[in-house]
């Protein structure tokens, strides 16, 4: 059963070159992060901007380009308060890209910015569906049942490779569901709880090394139980920071 609608994922491109990019070091953490039992909300992390700072940052449904953009401005945002650089990237406005590259660059570089920008983002958004819909991953040592990093029995960086990204890759997931009614994640709970991980997400997001932000999300109903019980409603998100 797949509940991702065709709008959520963007169009593959119709060759597969980019599978030929070498495979680099792939950098991985990950938080599985339940909603089995709800706890009292606890305090943001000091680094996220106060609520509305960005828009539809507590919003937990509409178009995934807002959802997205809720992330981005918070992660830069974030990085921003702990004095780090901000990182590039681009969403859909309409039938356009928008993007932060800033002024007085090339053609060339804009261009070049811009296909890596997409290529994250593309990656991001197919493996946040491999979350939803996978039923499987890879098994390793330190997740003998299955490593979410790895569902499918997908490499890490297989999506940012699919699609044209040539450079080494960090990558943060996480998820929530409810039942009956759904329970989906919303942009600043992913961030904060991000921040809050101890087993390398707030590393990730606050790296001085990565240059680049791709983020993808995903609603519908769980087909693994890697972030709820199989079967309850809610959605996926995942963060691909690149070092191009």
């Amino acid at each position: 059963m797949t509940c991702t609608t065709a709008d959520q994922l963007p169009a593959r491109p119709s060759g597969r070159g980019a599978t030929a990019i070498a495979l680099v070091l792939t950098l991985v953490s990950i938080a599985l992060l339940g909603t089995i039992a709800t706890p009292a909300h606890a305090a943001d992390d000091p680094l996220l901007p106060s609520p509305g700072v960005c828009a539809n940052d507590t919003a937990s449904a509409g178009p995934i380009t807002l959802q997205r953009e809720a992330a981005y401005c918070l992660i830069n945002a974030v990085r921003r308060n702990a004095g780090v650089p901000t990182l590039r990237f681009c969403v859909m406005s309409g039938a356009q890209w928008r993007c932060n590259f800033g002024t007085g660059l090339s053609t060339l570089l804009v261009r070049q910015r811009l296909a890596e920008a997409r290529a994250l983002n593309d990656g991001a958004q197919y493996k946040a569906a491999d979350l939803m819909n996978c039923t499987w991953a890879t098994p390793d040592d330190r997740y003998p049942t299955g490593n979410p990093h790895h569902v499918c029995g997908r490499a890490t960086n297989h999506w940012p490779a699919y699609f044209g990204y040539p450079y080494q890759v960090l990558e943060n997931i996480a998820g929530q569901g409810g039942t009956p009614t759904a329970s989906p994640m919303t942009a600043r709970a992913a961030v904060d709880a991000w921040l809050k991980s101890t087993r390398g997400h707030r590393e990730n997001l606050l790296s001085a090394s990565v240059r680049t932000l791709g983020i993808g999300v995903v609603a519908g109903t769980l087909q693994n139980s890697f972030f709820a019980p199989r079967g309850w409603i809610g959605n996926t998100w995942a963060a691909q920071f690149g070092v191009g």
